[in-house]
């Protein structure tokens, strides 16, 4: 993996996948949320393009800059006109998000064990699951 720094989108795999989200919509951040676990999270790629997806998800919401603080700018345009065209998170996605999260920090995760001992990481993670929390129970 080409990674450059613990952010969310500072990974090759995370860039690439942002590149095609406003080309391919709302359905790209679906349907990576909606891999089956615990493949979605089994191969350090796929783990970065579902955290990217679940961050895309909390900017959606309004996750400021201390929740998903790298966001590419073609995907941060991308958010705004979806929050213009009135494009709202949808408890259920939040919790579809939640539930890859989790599985991104598990024992079965190969990007978590590549970042065990980066603190960094694990807060950004963590950051992202404290914000979708209450959106998944709304």
């Amino acid at each position: 993996m080409g990674a450059w720094s613990a952010e969310v989108f500072g990974n090759d795999a995370a860039g690439d996948w942002a590149y095609d989200v406003p080309e391919q919509g709302m359905d790209a951040v679906l349907s990576t949320l909606q891999r089956p676990l615990p493949q979605a999270v089994e191969t350090e790629h796929s783990g970065c393009e579902v955290l990217a997806a679940a961050a895309v998800l909390a900017r959606l919401a309004g996750a400021d800059e201390e929740v998903t603080d790298d966001v590419p700018e073609q995907l941060e345009t991308w958010v705004e006109q979806q929050r213009a065209a009135g494009v709202t998170v949808q408890p259920e996605w939040a919790a579809q998000a939640l539930a890859v999260l989790q599985a991104v920090l598990g024992e079965d995760s190969e990007l978590a064990e590549l970042w065990e001992e980066d603190e960094e990481w694990t807060d950004s993670v963590t950051r992202l699951v404290d914000f979708l929390t209450p959106l998944a129970a709304a």
